[in-house]
């Protein structure tokens, strides 16, 4: 309940949630903890949300390194980003996906 709380019908404007799941299966064996983990992975899938990632650890690692290299003009009419991985940023409230390589108009 809570995590689909949490990201159903997130407004851009307040996006960049990051739900992180971390833990070795050996653990959720001890501690009984499968059912908890299947229940909240089934909360998760039930938002009904099309915009949540799965990814792994090197994976959000260079999504985030893409996002810091993004380069922007001084007046910010303009972003350039000069990775081989698309980023997402919020452009007037709306999502706004930067290619790899490639320079937008933001204005």
């Amino acid at each position: 309940e809570l995590v689909a709380s949490c990201f159903k019908g997130a407004a851009w404007a307040t996006a960049g949630r990051l739900l992180y799941i971390w833990g070795h299966s050996y653990e959720f064996e001890r501690e009984g903890g499968w059912e908890a983990i299947e229940a909240l992975l089934k909360n998760v899938r039930e938002t009904g949300e099309d915009s949540i990632w799965a990814a792994t650890n090197h994976e959000i690692y260079t999504y985030v390194e893409a996002q810091k290299r993004l380069v922007f003009a001084a007046d910010a009419s303009i972003v350039h980003n000069p990775t081989a991985t698309t980023v997402w940023i919020g452009v007037n409230g709306e999502p706004t996906a930067i290619g790899a390589a490639e320079t937008v108009q933001l204005k």
